[in-house]
Order: structure tokens, then sequence, then C-alpha cells
């Protein structure tokens, strides 16, 4: 079953189902697969930015924006993009905190 199109990575993962950690997109079984296949359903944060706004140029400006709003709250100016994946992955950050990030990065 393909996955509607979703416009924004805060739609993507407004329902929490849709959030997950450790990878960047499974299957309703919970089978890890790319981003782009046709059965994924959830999806990591940056999982979720990849799907939304494909490889090009925009996923970058997307990550820049996710990085800052990450590095607010952490208040640490640099964010390498490996660490939106920790973030997202830290057994404290919570669906909660994700969507804050999204929506304060406006992505």
């Amino acid at each position: 079953m393909s996955m509607k199109k979703f416009k924004t990575v805060e739609e993507l993962l407004e329902d929490p189902a849709r959030w997950i950690k450790a990878t960047g997109a499974v299957t309703a079984e919970g089978k890890a697969v790319s981003v782009d296949h046709k059965d994924a359903c959830a999806f990591c944060l940056v999982g979720a930015l990849s799907k939304v706004y494909g490889h090009g140029y925009d996923l970058q400006l997307a990550k820049e924006k996710v990085r800052a709003a990450i590095s607010r709250r952490l208040d640490d100016v640099r964010l390498p993009y490996s660490k939106i994946i920790y973030w997202n992955d830290d057994p404290a950050t919570t669906h909660a905190d994700v969507m804050e990030v999204v929506r304060e990065a406006h992505v």
C-alpha cells in the first residue's frame, strides 16, 4: 500500500505511530526499509525529512533548520548532521520533543 504524499514533516510525523527511532523507515511489520520504499509507513526525523524533501538542496535546507532548532534546545551552536540522528534516537527524546523541533523549524 502506497503512503500518501505529505507536504511537511509536521504533517507526516503528526501521528505518533509514524515516528520511530533507530532506523530511517519501517513497514507496518517493523521491517527496516528505505524512506522511498512503497511500504514505508513510519520514519525517524531524518527519514521523514528525506521522505518529504527528497535528496537535494531542499533537504539540506530543511536539515539546517532542524539542526538549528535542536541546537537551541541543547545550547549548542554547532550540530552536525549525525547529531540529528543521535537526538532523535536518544531515549529521552519524545514524540512531543520532535514535534516541537519540527514546528519551530517550519519543516
